[in-house]
């Protein structure tokens, strides 16, 4: 715990650290927008010539590109997302051209999604860029040791869990903000 109120300014420069990286995401999600569309438009692909796809779409088509036979509930699991919003999502992509949707043999009840041609450019675009993310954080991590790194993650699990936090509490409380 903290004792010495030395170290306060310490802790307040932790937490603009941890303020800047969620700015940088965000605007990381929002290069990255704009570098799968300008790659779209390059590859001329069909209705969505200068159109672009937002982030969460790309994600969904990584997740379908992925999954074997990936339906609804299966991409809701994995994205942490609502079976409505990746429906939304999902119907979105069709539209584009990025998915097809299609009934197994045997289940005629359960719809599965599959890339088309577009798509699985889109994905193995989108994938290409997330190793190079990789590789820059790998060399970063690498620097530390095994100590250090137990220390990193059991620190970044815990503020993963208060933005969570804060997200859930701004989204049910928020008449009392």
């Amino acid at each position: 715990m903290w004792t010495d109120s030395r170290d306060d300014d310490r802790v307040r420069e932790v937490i603009d650290s941890i303020v800047g990286l969620v700015t940088i995401f965000d605007d990381a999600e929002n290069t990255m927008e704009k570098i799968i569309g300008h790659y779209i438009a390059e590859e001329n692909m069909g209705i969505l010539k200068n159109r672009s796809l937002s982030l969460s779409e790309c994600h969904v088509l990584h997740h379908v590109g992925m999954e074997t036979n990936p339906n609804g509930t299966r991409l809701s699991k994995v994205m942490g997302m609502t079976k409505s919003g990746i429906s939304k999502l999902t119907a979105k992509l069709q539209e584009k051209g990025f998915i097809l949707t299609e009934r197994l043999p045997g289940n005629q009840k359960e719809i599965c999604y599959r890339l088309t041609s577009d798509g699985e450019k889109v994905f193995r675009f989108h994938a290409g860029l997330h190793k190079i993310a990789e590789e820059n954080m790998l060399k970063v991590v690498r620097e530390y040791g095994r100590g250090e790194l137990i220390l990193i993650e059991k620190f970044l699990k815990k503020i993963i869990a208060a933005i969570h936090l804060f997200s859930r509490y701004g989204e049910e409380d928020s008449d009392r903000l």
